[in-house]
């Protein structure tokens, strides 16, 4: 997924949900709007494939701030059907990818996801 023709794109794609950094949000793309980052894995124990910009806030395909606060980790995101995902749980996520030449090593690429649904696998 994470190549530079795709970067613009809408893409779909599958993996483990893991929550690598304990409330690391920021504002997001939208006024007033923030996101929280999460890691994209092929294997639940396995390295990040992909980088997960999940929208704080109520409701399906968001990050619960009080689970957040409460160090929930996956377990404050919610899929497309309003349910709390579990810490490893394996998704299908829809979003705009983004990929960017690495400054510091021009010979890679960074990629994060603005995801806009989460289904559960």
């Amino acid at each position: 997924a994470c190549a530079k023709e795709h970067d613009g794109k809408t893409i779909a794609t599958t993996g483990y949900l893991r929550a690598p950094f304990e409330a690391l949000c920021r504002p997001g793309p939208g006024a007033g709007s923030r996101t929280c980052s999460f890691d994209l894995r092929d294997k639940p124990e396995g390295e990040a494939r992909l980088s997960l910009n999940i929208e704080l806030g109520a409701g399906a395909n968001r990050v619960d701030e009080a689970k957040l606060k409460a160090r929930q980790g996956a377990a404050a995101v919610a899929a497309s059907d309003g349910k709390f995902l579990a810490e490893k749980a394996q998704i299908r996520v829809t979003g705009a990818l983004h990929a960017v030449p690495n400054a510091l090593k021009p010979e890679e690429t960074i990629c994060w996801l603005d995801v806009a649904k989460i289904e559960r696998r």
